[in-house]
């Protein structure tokens, strides 16, 4: 597409970003999301769900917290998936339950 001058747009990064995470390639899913923002595509809340997903999925709670604030900083309001995302980490927590303890996401924003 680039070779093309063909610009994707949101949903074309959400899919190679999607794919990134499910094969556990977070860093590049990162990367690729950072490299959209400087093309001024902007992230809509399904972008964050997808990376936060696949940062909890991946044991990285921590980052998908901190996707989740960034989000929260940019006037995106978390939905319900953004809050029932699992984290497969050793207790089994939901990142759901992390999330609501530390406060992230602008409280009281969740809309069911």
């Amino acid at each position: 597409m680039f070779k093309k001058s063909i610009d994707p747009d949101i949903f074309t990064y959400n899919s190679l970003i999607n794919g990134f995470c499910m094969h556990d390639r977070l860093e590049e899913a990162k990367q690729l999301f950072e490299f959209m923002v400087s093309k001024d595509c902007l992230p809509n809340i399904v972008m964050y769900n997808t990376l936060i997903n696949g940062f909890c999925k991946c044991e990285r709670v921590e980052d998908g917290m901190e996707l989740c604030r960034e989000m929260s900083q940019k006037g995106l309001v978390g939905n319900t998936v953004t809050y029932t995302t699992d984290s497969k980490g050793s207790t089994g927590l939901n990142a759901a339950v992390a999330f609501a303890g530390a406060g992230v996401c602008g409280s009281g924003q969740l809309r069911l």
